[in-house]
């Protein structure tokens, strides 16, 4: 959704999608989608016993998905003035450090 070279084009549309209740809800329920589909390849990498009963690695990809909500919202807000995998970046290490500067 991000594409390069439109980026007012991509920020409208994701400002839409952020503020029209029915559009937001569809862009969670895909990234509800996405995470259950992410979710056994982490399980894999941790090596996670059952699928579904390691609460690790529903919090890495639940992290990784706040964050990038955190960094395209924050991108938005800003007008695009940043790079959004910089601001993904600064949201991850706030996460790993415990929000220390």
């Amino acid at each position: 959704m991000l594409a390069a070279g439109q980026p007012d084009k991509v920020i409208e549309r994701m400002r839409l999608v952020l503020a029209a209740p029915s559009l937001r809800a569809r862009y969670i329920e895909k990234q509800q989608r996405w995470q259950a589909e992410l979710l056994p390849v982490i399980e894999a990498r941790m090596g996670a016993g059952v699928h579904g009963c390691d609460p690790r690695a529903r919090a890495v990809v639940a992290a990784a998905f706040a964050c990038a909500d955190a960094a395209v919202e924050t991108w938005v807000a800003c007008d695009g003035r940043a790079e959004v995998s910089e601001l993904f970046d600064q949201c991850a290490a706030a996460v790993r450090d415990g929000g220390a500067p």
